[in-house]
């Protein structure tokens, strides 16, 4: 009698890490979700005021990570233990300026996403 195949699981999958954003009185959530290779970012104004369900979205990829990081690892350990720590939001033209920083203390800018 055969075995039946092991399922295969993907390690990449994990819950989405999210992240608040104050951006003069308006707040952001930023959505970091696992994907392979890389992490989707997705950004969106939680106030109900505006009516506006615009979702702006980046694919950061794993080398960008490695690249500015060093580590995909720690990079997502930091962001799971409080993302919002991390970040900053800046607003210009049409878009927006997603500024992740390696510390709390915001002094050394790891990446920063239009």
């Amino acid at each position: 009698m055969e075995e039946a195949p092991t399922p295969i699981v993907n390690i990449d999958k994990q819950e989405k890490i999210e992240g608040i954003v104050f951006l003069g009185t308006d707040i952001y959530q930023v959505d970091f979700i696992p994907m392979n290779k890389g992490l989707m970012i997705k950004c969106h104004d939680t106030g109900n005021e505006n009516n506006n369900n615009e979702v702006y979205s980046y694919k950061l990829t794993e080398d960008e990570i490695i690249k500015a990081c060093g580590n995909y690892s720690n990079f997502i350990n930091k962001l799971k233990a409080n993302a919002s720590a991390y970040l900053e939001l800046e607003k210009s033209n049409n878009s927006f300026l997603l500024t992740i920083f390696s510390d709390e203390k915001k002094k050394k800018r790891l990446l920063k996403i239009q």
